[in-house]
């Protein structure tokens, strides 16, 4: 029951407190490895020290949980502006279209007005016209 142990840090024999109610009980070496205040003290730090970790690691995976949200992000609007850009050659390509088709149309009514009038009324003529 009252026997030592010795402490590999600071050299010091501590020695446990009677089991009885004696008045070192509650004050047993308060300096040294085995005191209450300083397994209490080493626990605190021990948690603290687990909750900043912690916390690190949250605010690594939040950071990269952001990091992935803004490429994705960036890759949706590249994405969206090529499309916006497609959509523009489309259009401009439709333009050139009508305005082929609007030019055969003329060409068309042209060389059918000129048939029925009878000016150029030839075969040879209205090959032309079509070229």
């Amino acid at each position: 029951n009252g026997g030592n142990k010795s402490s590999l840090f600071s050299g010091k024999r501590h020695i446990k407190p009677n089991t009885n109610n004696s008045i070192h009980d509650n004050n047993y070496n308060l300096d040294g490895i085995g005191s209450k205040w300083y397994v209490h003290e080493r626990r605190e730090r021990a948690e603290s020290l687990h909750a900043i970790q912690e916390r690190e690691i949250t605010q690594e995976r939040e950071q990269k949980e952001w990091e992935l949200l803004m490429n994705e992000q960036l890759a949706i609007e590249k994405e969206i502006a090529n499309e916006n850009e497609l959509k523009k050659k489309e259009e401009k390509i439709r333009q050139k279209q009508q305005e082929k088709n609007k030019e055969r149309q003329r060409l068309k009514q042209q060389k059918q007005t000129k048939k029925k009038s009878g000016i150029n009324g030839s075969k040879k003529d209205s090959n032309d016209t079509d070229k």
